[in-house]
């Protein structure tokens, strides 16, 4: 790489961390920076590289599988909302889809209406991701959403994922979730989305790929 080249890579780098903050000048938190809520622990693929789609190694190490319970969530919220201020990530994803929780659209919304998180986001591969969620998800607020793109045709995905084997179902779901934004550029709010109970107290006035995913593509739904 020439000169040109270093520059351009120092100047990336500036910028990617502008805003950051040291956390070893910060330590102890009063509040932490980055919470991340796993809405289901399972699956619907079987990655070579993720241990979340191996049942025989999770039956192993004795890790049982379900979907979060949403008195669960709504007391997890609440335990948040009682921090002195804001996260600044709410990551709803950790070692499963988050799509197979049904509720989701509804986490979103009740995490979004408590405000606490500067943002909230997930990760997911996209296979379940139709338009009917696409919409909720969009309804629901979501700052942000990571595609998981396991490769780029049907015959890779088969080799990873060992049961999943359609490329252009996982591209027109999001070109359906870009465009369903696209539609909905305008802000909206509404006064009660979520179903899932949590404490009606309100926030205070002080009121950002984990390693089973083998490439991300992230998209803004805000």
């Amino acid at each position: 790489m020439d000169e040109s080249g270093f520059r351009k890579v120092d100047d990336f780098r500036r910028g990617a961390l502008e805003g950051y903050v040291r956390l070893r000048d910060v330590v102890p938190l009063a509040t932490p920076f980055t919470v991340l809520i796993d809405p289901v622990n399972a699956c619907n693929f079987k990655c070579t590289f993720c241990p979340t789609g191996d049942k025989e190694l999770l039956n192993k190490v004795g890790r049982p599988l379900g979907v979060m319970p949403s008195e669960l969530y709504g007391k997890i919220i609440d335990d948040i909302a009682g921090f002195p201020g804001r996260l600044k990530k709410l990551q709803l994803y950790k070692d499963g889809e988050p799509l197979l929780n049904k509720a989701l659209p509804e986490m979103v919304a009740l995490a979004t209406e408590r405000r606490v998180s500067e943002v909230v986001e997930t990760t997911t591969n996209a296979a379940l991701l139709d338009a009917g969620m696409a919409a909720a998800l969009i309804d629901a607020e979501l700052d942000a959403i990571r595609i998981s793109v396991e490769h780029v045709h049907d015959a890779g995905y088969r080799q990873v994922t060992q049961d999943f084997a359609d490329y252009e179902r996982i591209r027109g779901n999001v070109a359906t979730l870009f465009e369903l934004r696209r539609k909905r550029a305008a802000p909206r709010k509404s006064t009660s989305r979520s179903s899932i109970s949590g404490s009606a107290r309100p926030r205070s006035a002080n009121s950002t790929t984990n390693s089973r995913r083998s490439a991300t593509a992230s998209t803004s739904t805000a």
